[in-house]
């Protein structure tokens, strides 16, 4: 369901930065969690 739903974010034109945002967030949320032991 949330593929559908970026995929319409993309055709709409702004999807793609708020992807990469999120890709970006979840490196960060997952360097933290890797960091954290």
């Amino acid at each position: 369901m949330n593929f559908l739903l970026n995929v319409l974010w993309i055709f709409f034109g702004g999807g793609f930065v708020i992807a990469l945002e999120y890709l970006l967030a979840g490196l960060v949320l997952c360097l933290t969690i890797i960091g954290i032991p």
